[in-house]
This record gives C-alpha cells, structure tokens and sequence, in this order.
C-alpha cells in the first residue's frame, strides 16, 4: 500500500512538472517572438509590399482599398491603387508627407504626424518602430498558428481606449497581417508580396 501511495505521488509530481514545463514553453516562446518581432527595427532597412485594407462595422464592410508601399529608412512611398493602376501617391521622410495625384502632379502636404493620426491602422506606416509598440501595450493574447504567430495587443494605459492591434506574424515574426478594432469598427491590412532589404530606386522618394 505505502508503495502505491509513493508511486501515485510521483505520478502527480511527474504530471505538475510537465504541466509547469509546457507553460514556461509557451511564456519563453511569446518572449522570443516578440524579441523578434522589435528585432525588425533594426533589421529592416528597405521595404517593398502590395497590400489591401478593408474596413467594416460589426462584419459589414464599410471601404476597401489597394496600394503599394516602398520604405527606405525613413523614407516612404505609399502608392493608392485602382485597377493597377497608381491613382495617388503620398512621399514623406516621416517629418512633412507630400501627396501627389496619379500624373505626378502635387496636391497638397502637410505634417507626418497629422497624416497618419487620421490613418485608421498607423501601424502598417510606421515599419521601423515596433519597439515602441511593446513599450505602449501589453498582450492580451499570444498563439502559434500553420503560418507563424497571432499576437492582441490592448494598450498598457487604459485611459489610452479600448481598441485591440492585432498582428498576424510569418515564421520570421515579420507582420503579414495587421489588424485595429475599437467599438465595432475594424480595419485590416493584408500584406502580400512582402520584398524586406532590397534594393530600392531612390526617385521612388522624389
């Protein structure tokens, strides 16, 4: 009998422990990923994606948009896209943004900051400055998926609001998704072929 209770205690002292491993797996794994995903600020040094972006009202779609985005530094192009075609085209060096229409010619600029307050997803413009992003939230929820990793964030101060920035990682941690939800309003970015670090021309910033 006293065998039995001795085997069936190392039994439940075997299982707590693998319980408490698969737990401080999961914790270490989110630390890596997050490492990783900050880690771009330093990696990324030019940028060439195609994306889409939708926006909806609890599940109704309320807009829907193309474009293309060329990063250097901190310098961007963000090309607006109709039937392939570049309709409008936004240049900056992350101090004044200068729009133009799709014949090159100028509209208008005005201040990056107040550009991209009135963007529905900032994150999607400010490559380069995840650092900051887990300074200023913390996670909500953390999962791996077939394609890499799911990452909520809420904001770390609540007077802040109450919206959700959901990341969607590759293997890499590089973002493939980006989505921002607040009082049923959401928008996502999708980001489709993603070219990091290559060679870029630099009248694409003229």
């Amino acid at each position: 009998m006293t065998r039995f209770i001795n085997k069936f205690i190392l039994t439940v002292l075997c299982l707590s422990f693998a319980a408490f491993a698969f737990a401080a797996g999961q914790a270490a794994s989110q630390k890596e990923v997050l490492q990783n995903f900050a880690a771009w600020d330093h990696k990324l040094e030019s940028l060439k994606i195609d994306f889409s972006q939708t926006t909806g009202f609890e599940g109704t779609e309320i807009s829907s948009s193309r474009g293309r985005l060329y990063k250097s530094g901190n310098k961007i192009r963000l090309d607006t896209l109709e039937n392939g075609k570049v309709v409008q085209s936004a240049v900056t060096d992350k101090k004044i943004i200068r729009v133009f229409d799709g014949k090159g010619k100028a509209v208008t600029s005005l201040s990056w900051q107040e550009w991209l307050e009135g963007q529905p997803n900032k994150a999607l413009f400010d490559f380069g400055n995840y650092e900051k992003v887990l300074k200023t939230h913390k996670v909500k929820s953390f999962e791996s998926t077939a394609k890499g990793y799911k990452v909520t964030f809420e904001p770390a101060d609540a007077s802040d609001g109450g919206y959700l920035l959901e990341f969607a990682l590759s293997k890499d941690c590089f973002p493939s998704a980006i989505s921002v939800s607040n009082q049923g309003v959401k928008t996502e970015t999708v980001l489709k072929d993603i070219n990091k670090n290559v060679k870029l021309d630099k009248g694409l910033f003229k």
